[in-house]
């Protein structure tokens, strides 16, 4: 990405993990959950629901990859490691995770050692959108969630997925998109303003990640809308902006920083509920 989105990005991740994405998401994933069969109605235990939705969702990107033990899995755009280290414990692979902000790095490597994974498991700062650390031809399986859409070169990122995985090599990701549906207008009214709350560098289609997936020399496999099984994280956050509002009466957080949670939640759950927004899911092979 460029240096000054770049910059921005890290900057938002180190304002923003502990006091945001920790406290009012999750303390282990930070990306949305699958509620494969949810109804409207709110769950029970929404905290309970939200935590194995988020496991149910790196499960289900990271299933058709087939990682093995031994296995070298990269994550760009790892967040706080969380998905990494379920994938490492469970597939007994070795695995690096990356990220822009030194916070995360030392938040993830410190999960990491409480669960014994150092020896497997490495966490880096790196813009994944300029370049992936690694050799050409070193990775088996390169795994990506919901982090591409900080990426301003989503076509470069692509490239550097395609030099370092082996042939056969796999990538599995999904990503925030817009609908295929969305037209220019609704792009304008609802897209651009889930960017600029987001710190994101734009959105793709379906279409435009096969295309852009295709043009990098990956075989691609799947490019799925998940669609209703998703939708439930954008009820989340509308009740979660309202607890926001009601326990920041007390102004415990900076207005500026609550003014940009509150305008987070507000953009994105509207867009999703509309229509204009929705999850992806790609798998593709070199």
């Amino acid at each position: 990405m460029s240096a000054g989105h770049a910059a921005r990005v890290a900057r938002y991740y180190e304002e923003n993990t502990q006091p945001f994405y920790l406290r009012y998401w999750d303390d282990e994933d930070i990306h949305f959950g699958l509620f494969e069969g949810a109804g409207d109605r709110p769950p029970a235990n929404p905290r309970a629901a939200l935590k194995s939705a988020l496991k149910a969702m790196t499960a289900a990107i990271v299933a058709p990859a087939r990682i093995g033990p031994g296995d070298l899995v990269v994550d760009a755009g790892c967040g706080i490691g969380g998905a990494l280290l379920d994938v490492a414990g469970a597939r007994g692979c070795r695995a690096v995770g990356l990220t822009i902000s030194p916070l995360q790095v030392e938040i993830a490597s410190r999960r990491a050692s409480e669960l014994g994974l150092s020896d497997t498991v490495r966490f880096e700062r790196a813009d994944c959108s300029e370049r992936l650390p690694l050799p050409d031809a070193s990775v088996d399986v390169v795994i990506s969630i919901e982090a591409a859409c900080h990426f301003a070169d989503k076509p470069r990122f692509a490239r550097e997925c395609a030099r370092v995985l082996r042939p056969g090599g796999r990538l599995a990701a999904s990503d925030w998109m817009k609908s295929d549906a969305c037209s220019l207008d609704d792009e304008r009214e609802h897209i651009t303003p889930v960017c600029q709350a987001w710190r994101l560098a734009g959105l793709e289609s379906r279409e435009g990640w096969r295309a852009i997936l295709a043009e990098a020399g990956f075989q691609v496999h799947e490019v799925v809308d998940l669609a209703q099984d998703v939708i439930e994280n954008a009820r989340i956050m509308q009740r979660a902006r309202v607890e926001l509002m009601l326990e920041d009466a007390s102004a415990s957080h900076p207005k500026d920083r609550l003014a940009l949670w509150l305008r987070q939640y507000e953009t994105l759950s509207r867009a999703w509920l509309e229509g204009h927004f929705t999850l992806g899911r790609l798998l593709a092979s070199r």
